[in-house]
């Protein structure tokens, strides 16, 4: 079996999946594949295609994870994303829709992010297994792909810079400014 019918046939299981590889490994071909697949095996409107840019979420045709999740620029406790989410019925309600939630550059969103989004998904769609544990992001099928071998978020970048010395200090002209 092939990597790519090995990897939809999980996805058609409902499992969620983590796909990566270097430069031209053939990443969005298959995720292009696992789009398709997402979209023949859940309800209309269930399956949110997203990426950190705009122009990779276009190249996908879906939407950057901050507009799907309504996080804004994602900054803040997850508490204090969750009061900016429940403002907007439009985001609440993709939430509560979503079966299946495709993330690429998975590598570019900072791992707070990442968890609070899972904290938004399990408490707004509030599932549960097995009693009272909340299920991992609420229950949805997650296609995530990226490659970590790539540059980091650029924030990430800027916060270790920052910490720095700045070698331009002092110096006529400077324009050294990281906050």
């Amino acid at each position: 079996m092939s990597v790519l019918q090995s990897t939809l046939a999980a996805i058609t299981s409902g499992r969620s999946v983590f796909i990566t590889g270097s430069v031209g490994t053939g990443k969005n071909f298959l995720l292009q594949h696992a789009v398709s697949t997402l979209r023949r095996i859940h309800p209309p409107n269930s399956v949110f295609v997203t990426a950190s840019t705009g122009v990779a979420a276009c190249a996908l045709g879906g939407q950057t994870h901050y507009s799907f999740a309504g996080v804004g620029l994602g900054k803040g406790t997850k508490n204090e994303l969750m009061s900016f989410v429940l403002k907007s019925n439009k985001a609440v309600d993709r939430w509560k829709r979503a079966k299946a939630l495709v993330i690429d550059e998975i590598n570019m969103i900072d791992g707070e992010l990442f968890d609070n989004l899972e904290f938004l998904a399990s408490t707004i769609r509030n599932s549960k297994y097995d009693g009272n544990k909340p299920l991992l992001w609420g229950g949805i099928q997650l296609i995530v792909s990226g490659d970590f071998f790539q540059l980091p978020p650029l924030m990430l970048l800027i916060t270790e810079m920052s910490s720095l010395s700045n070698p331009l200090a002092g110096k006529p002209h400077s324009t050294y400014r990281w906050n």
